[in-house]
């Protein structure tokens, strides 16, 4: 069920999801002695500043915790998300995390632990960490003193301890059966070298302690339609995740008093994909669509690497029309190439309306049809900003920088619901800008993104497609104030 489609947070498929993990957990609860308290959060949101942009996130994971035998000391969490990337069925990202959640949360109703147990089924994630940042605005995340995350990073294989926080819970490898790990993850993640971010790193700065534990193999195949079941190598890799996750998370909930330390080093575990590309070792490339229905046109847009992705484009129909224009892309340092595209446009994709209220003050309602994201770009950054109905509160460590921001990103749990926004920015000066709305859904593909379903129909089999942005396509309209 749960890796039926893609399933990212703005998607049907992930309501799917949703419901049959709150099913399960039904069915766990009827069949123990003792009680779980299932809170099913609808009503958290979040507002905080991160990189480039302002944040608002309305939350919807599901929390479970099972009190423990000595309720004084602090609980331990255990972490995974349901939703996947567009581009993915997500099997191992997150699939086999949320299914061992599961299991454990089936283990420790029946056998009670020493320390209370929290586990956070988290959606948003893959959009950036959103669901462990609204679980920080939950009063169970205060009781929290350490942490499991479970992750995929590749597609099945044997999962390993990519980053540990502390000597004490490292020492909870020692109880499994197939401990794994590597030095090199946790420097390369450091380093910046990996890219991948998980919620590890949002527990952590929050002052828990953890592990990040995840897959790591088939690299190539990550946030692809290649993470599916059949391609886990067999029930091997989930019974190890499910095994070793159970014996850690008894030993983390087992510790007497927190230490803090150095990550127990392992052992390397190298690999590295360069080319020739193969089936087997496929290139990717990354997929976005650009609309902008001010102006009425339509921008396909792939990303991958110099010299091949220009091969790649070469096999999509829709380019033999179309002049292709390719250049460097800074941020990733890879190259796009882009097109226009002959997708039907339809106007009240988006809808936008402006109020002025005074100088240096407006209102801003964005609303697209059918999605749960949009956001608004400024030619300027503006000094403040609030959405209504948030919390109020902006999330400590977090916080808006006094230069302003010229990006504010908005998720709301609800499809098709205006975000209500007022900002503001130095009087005596005009703002422009455009606010923009995105669409992700495996079931629209044929109908409103013939073009990312095209992309899918004609690569080369050497390659495979992901997303670039938050929407596989983003639809804008402009605006001067």
């Amino acid at each position: 069920m749960i890796t039926t489609r893609p399933h990212p947070f703005n998607s049907r498929a992930n309501d799917a999801v949703r419901s049959y993990i709150l099913s399960r957990l039904n069915e766990i609860d009827s069949g123990t002695r003792t009680a779980l308290i299932v809170d099913n959060d609808i009503y958290s949101n979040v507002t905080w500043q991160e990189g480039r942009a302002g944040r608002y996130f309305e939350g919807n994971n599901i929390l479970v915790k099972i009190e423990g035998r000595n309720p004084e000391l602090k609980a331990v969490l255990f972490s995974a998300h349901y939703d996947s990337v567009s581009t993915a069925y997500g099997a191992t990202d997150d699939g086999m995390g949320v299914v061992t959640l599961l299991q454990l949360i089936t283990y420790f109703s029946k056998n009670t632990p020493s320390r209370t147990v929290v586990f956070n089924i988290n959606n948003g994630e893959e959009d950036g960490l959103y669901g462990s940042h609204a679980f920080l605005s939950h009063p169970w995340s205060k009781e929290i003193g350490f942490f499991l995350n479970l992750e995929g990073a590749g597609a099945g294989g044997v999962p390993i301890v990519f980053r540990t926080s502390s000597y004490e819970v490292t020492q909870a490898l020692k109880t499994t059966s197939h401990p794994h790990g590597s030095v090199f993850s946790s420097d390369t993640f450091a380093l910046g070298l990996i890219r991948s971010r998980t919620d590890y790193s949002v527990y952590t700065a929050a002052g828990m302690s953890g592990l990040d534990f995840a897959f790591y193999q088939r690299r190539s195949y990550y946030h692809t339609m290649r993470d599916t079941i059949s391609n886990l190598n067999g029930p091997g890799s989930l019974w190890l995740f499910m095994d070793s996750s159970l014996s850690i998370g008894r030993s983390l909930s087992q510790i007497d008093s927190p230490e803090t330390g150095r990550g127990l080093p392992l052992h390397f575990d190298l690999n590295l994909l360069s080319p020739p590309f193969s089936e087997e070792a496929p290139l990717k490339v990354l997929f976005y669509q650009a609309v902008n229905l001010t102006e009425q046109s339509s921008e396909v847009q792939l990303t991958g690497v110099e010299g091949y992705i220009q091969k790649v484009v070469s096999q999509i129909p829709s380019t033999w029309q179309h002049p292709i224009s390719c250049e460097a892309d800074a941020l990733s340092r890879l190259t796009r190439c882009k097109w226009n595209s002959t997708t039907a446009i339809t106007k009240d994709m988006v809808s936008l309306d402006t109020e002025v209220i005074r100088s240096g003050e407006a209102t801003l309602t964005v609303k697209g049809q059918n999605t749960r994201f949009c956001r608004i770009l400024f030619d300027r950054p503006v000094l403040a900003f609030h959405v209504n109905g948030s919390a109020g509160e902006v999330r400590h460590g977090y916080s808006f920088p006094s230069n302003g921001t010229t990006e504010l990103q908005l998720w709301s749990r609800e499809r098709s619901k205006p975000f209500v926004v007022d900002v503001s920015w130095p009087q005596n000066e005009t703002l422009q800008g455009r606010a923009s709305c995105g669409w992700s859904d495996s079931q629209d593909w044929e109908d409103h993104i013939p073009a990312f379903k095209e992309i899918l129909d004609f690569l080369p089999s050497w390659s495979l497609v992901s997303k670039r942005d938050h929407g596989l396509v983003e639809a804008s309209l402009e605006f001067s104030l």
